[in-house]
């Protein structure tokens, strides 16, 4: 049990993860578990509760979270170069958004 916890602050660290950010990826976790097993964990209300998302988007977050992990253990793509494209999209549209208001 000491080498799990000395990973989760592991990654705490290297992530700059707060307490609110582990507090989303548990509940992200619980809710993904419940997704595919039925009787695993709390009701699924329960859980949409604790990531404070709407029922409408839990579908979406759900989904999402899925789909990035499916890609990394593909290999498909790396967290990094998701990342990395992610930032360069929301850089570009910083951009334009900074030219259209002007």
């Amino acid at each position: 049990m000491t080498r799990m916890r000395a990973i989760g602050q592991t990654l705490q660290v290297e992530q700059n993860l707060t307490s609110t950010d582990i507090a989303w990826l548990t509940g992200i976790a619980a809710a993904i578990l419940r997704v595919f097993v039925w009787d695993a964990g709390r009701p699924m209300c329960t859980l949409v509760d604790d990531l404070e998302l709407a029922p409408q988007t839990f579908y979406t977050k759900i989904r999402q979270v899925v789909q990035v992990l499916t890609l990394v253990r593909r290999g498909k793509q790396s967290v990094e170069i998701l990342m990395n494209r992610v930032n360069e999209l929301q850089d570009r549209l910083a951009q334009v958004e900074q030219e259209f208001h002007l």
